[in-house]
């Protein structure tokens, strides 16, 4: 990825761990994880991201803008997106209903298909917590 689709992914997934209104520590830490695995991208690369990433701000965050910027994505490239947010979402041990509707409206825009998008539904159910017996 150029450096301008990896800063939109980055917005993505800073987006993400921010949806429920707080950012885990453990959801920072996979953001910064999945940074420092990208072996591609020299030191100036990774400053300008680190720089990037502390700059994000959720309010002017436009998920539109931020697909648009990760340019087309093939079938596997987009999984791979998805995959990463999920493990952010997953990071700090929940994925509620705001972060299970986001990882659905980035893979809707990314162009993932009806079924991908059930199945993504599926998984997210299934990864729910029981609800709490009512007393």
């Amino acid at each position: 990825m150029e450096l301008q689709q990896l800063k939109s992914l980055l917005d993505i997934l800073m987006a993400a761990a921010a949806i429920d209104g707080h950012t885990a520590l453990e959801e920072r830490k996979v953001i910064q994880d999945y940074l420092e695995e990208m072996g591609l991208i020299d030191a100036d690369q990774r400053t300008e991201l680190e720089s990037h990433r502390w700059s994000f701000d959720p309010e002017f965050f436009h998920l539109e803008a931020a697909v648009k910027g990760l340019g087309r994505l093939g079938s596997e490239e987009r999984v791979k997106v998805i995959k990463l947010l999920e493990r952010v979402e997953e990071a700090d041990g929940v994925i509620d209903i705001q972060e299970a509707d986001f990882i659905q409206r980035v893979a809707s825009k990314l162009g993932a298909n009806p079924d991908e998008i059930e199945a993504l539904t599926v998984e997210i159910i299934e990864m729910a917590p029981p609800p709490l017996p009512k007393h």
